[in-house]
């Protein structure tokens, strides 16, 4: 009989959520075991998916992540399957609050630059707290 497999890639993906909320709050695998009441060394089996983790431990992980649960589940498919706004939203949903408007307005940003040369059918925004310099394109 063959052997069944004790992870998944659910696991992964909840793994990945996991390490890149972390990342993005600054703190080492050592700070959200603390944190968590785990040694460090199990959240980085549940980062790399090679452990499953329990709904009571995924919520206390959300819990100390200040997050939740949902942010740290991703039913999306692989990045490599996605759209690239589809990729941005998934980076996006990661970034502390503070960080969301800076993003929103390099996005703008970058769309609007497209426009200028033609390269999209889009209009412009007109939203961005980019600094303007006086210089011409």
């Amino acid at each position: 009989m063959p052997r069944l497999k004790t992870t998944d890639e659910m696991d992964a993906r909840i793994g990945a959520g996991v390490r890149a909320r972390r990342l993005a709050l600054g703190w080492s695998q050592a700070e959200l075991a603390r944190r968590v009441g785990v040694t460090y060394q199990q959240i980085q089996k549940y980062e790399a998916g090679t452990n499953r983790v329990s709904a009571a431990a995924l919520t206390k992980v959300a819990a100390a992540l200040g997050c939740e649960l949902a942010a740290l589940v991703s039913w999306e498919a692989p990045a490599s399957e996605r759209s690239d706004l589809q990729a941005l939203y998934a980076v996006a949903s990661t970034l502390p609050t503070e960080k969301l408007g800076l993003l929103l307005d390099v996005a703008l940003t970058f769309q609007q630059a497209l426009s200028t040369d033609g390269r999209t059918g889009g209009a412009k925004s007109g939203r961005s707290t980019m600094p303007q310099d006086g210089a011409t394109g």
